[in-house]
């Protein structure tokens, strides 16, 4: 059973009519014991990001979501996708719910060509820069329909972006986790599927680092001119007194989910030097 999470932003009814057309049994819930129960769920979203996030938060749903995320696929759809980043930058900055590292940020300042128009609406063909099992059912050429004009950016664009533009960053050194690529991560998502294994499993990349490590690691590879220094979570909260506050160790061990797909995930190092291979700088990724 799919859970389509009701907290009072999206087309709901859209959505469940969809699923039940392919045949699949879907309930639009704000219940936490429901969503407990199901097999799959689906974050939906429509609107502006901090109004939904606050949404969401008034529900109390927030700690049942984190928690059954950690056991079960969670899609996000629209706004409900971005919700899944760490932060938005629409009208202010908003955190949100943390479970893809990386930022929600406006399309127009970031555009190469300052002739295309944002918001950017209307019919483009996908063009697949790499062959992956989410597009297995996706032709190179096809259209989708876009109503945008923020996009989400990862850690590795935002370092860049930063040491561009500062030329000089400094990055916690006591705060350590698992660095993982988001295609990694989709297809160890979509290998553990078809598994139909319950369990918890942690879908992270092998190889643990601060995050001084992976941002400089992150500049020496794209070859900006920039020096990365590292500082403590203290030094770096008393002069951004707004800034999220994290754990000093999330590093997770991904052991159960190797015996049960059977292979191992990259290394961090190895993912992001793979990133770099098939990055272009400002024109986006290579063919």
């Amino acid at each position: 059973m799919i859970a389509i999470i009701d907290y009072g932003v999206g087309n709901l009814f859209s959505l469940r009519s969809s699923l039940t057309h392919l045949g699949l049994e879907a309930v639009v819930t704000a219940d936490a014991q429901t969503i407990r129960k199901a097999d799959r769920l689906i974050l939906p979203g429509v609107g502006a990001f901090a109004d939904a996030m606050a949404k969401l938060e008034a529900t109390g749903l927030v700690s049942v979501i984190k928690e059954e995320s950690q056991k079960k696929p969670l899609l996000g759809i629209c706004l409900g996708m971005q919700l899944l980043f760490e932060k938005s930058y629409e009208y202010g900055e908003h955190e949100g719910l943390g479970f893809v590292k990386g930022e929600v940020c406006p399309l127009e300042p970031d555009l190469a060509d300052k002739s295309l128009k944002v918001p950017q609406i209307g019919w483009n063909a996908l063009h697949i820069v790499k062959d992956d099992p989410l597009f297995k059912y996706i032709r190179e050429g096809e259209y989708v329909y876009y109503v945008h004009s923020y996009y989400g950016k990862n850690f590795v664009k935002t370092i860049v972006n930063a040491g561009k533009k500062f030329g000089k960053l400094e990055v916690v050194n006591d705060q350590c986790g698992n660095p993982t690529n988001a295609v990694d991560l989709a297809h160890e998502i979509l290998q553990l599927c078809v598994t139909h294994e319950y369990g918890l499993y942690h879908c992270t990349g092998e190889g643990i680092c601060s995050w001084y490590d992976f941002a400089a690691e992150i500049i020496r590879l794209s070859g900006v001119d920039a020096t990365v220094a590292p500082c403590t979570s203290e030094e770096y909260k008393a002069k951004h007194p707004d800034s999220a506050d994290r754990p000093k160790w999330s590093a997770l061990d991904n052991r159960m989910l190797r015996c049960t797909v059977g292979n191992d995930v990259r290394d961090w190092k190895d993912a992001l030097a793979c990133f770099f291979t098939h990055w272009d700088g400002d024109n986006g990724m290579k063919d």
